[in-house]
């Protein structure tokens, strides 16, 4: 059920016909190719590798994973929200709690574009830095903003606006 192979300066991972197995532990080994079929898999662990890409963890997707880490992966980066709006059975990331708030945000920034969406242009930006208590995230590669006001998490994105209430737990 149990197999860790953490620190032995493997490279690549294929992994299939393994049943059984509900935890895979490849921490601090020198990976840069993974590949991983197993329908029983609950818990992966693969910080400290040499993950760079999201086109890498696909094979994921699939799994039943209710914890995933990927923490100190070169090159791996903004990662976390498209893994939660992918993997739905996920309930902890790097070694944090996903909480409801932020799996209701991936799910609303990871919808797909529909035909004619567009990218904010600097007049919105100006407006939504004018009228927020911080100053909006911007997110480029997905075309969206989003800010905090008043205990309330406001996402703006192509044709769109999510209210998600922050004090909901």
């Amino acid at each position: 059920r149990v197999l860790d192979l953490a620190q032995n300066k493997l490279t690549e991972i294929d992994f299939k016909n393994l049943d059984s197995l509900t935890e895979l532990n490849l921490r601090r080994n020198q990976i840069h190719t993974v590949h991983i079929q197993l329908p029983k898999l609950q818990r992966l662990f693969l910080a400290h590798n040499c993950l760079n890409s999201l086109a890498q963890l696909r094979s994921f997707w699939h799994l039943p994973l209710s914890e995933l880490s990927l923490q100190d992966n070169p090159g791996l980066e903004n990662y976390r929200n498209v893994l939660i709006a992918q993997i739905k059975s996920l309930r902890f990331l790097d070694l944090t709690r996903i909480t409801p708030i932020e799996r209701r945000e991936s799910a609303v920034l990871n919808e797909p574009a529909q035909e004619n969406d567009y990218l904010f242009d600097e007049t919105q930006r100006k407006w939504l830095t004018e009228h927020s208590e911080i100053n909006p995230e911007i997110n480029p590669q997905y075309g969206y903003f989003q800010l905090q006001q008043r205990g309330k998490l406001y996402i703006f994105g192509p044709k769109f606006l999510h209210e998600i209430n922050t004090n909901d737990h």
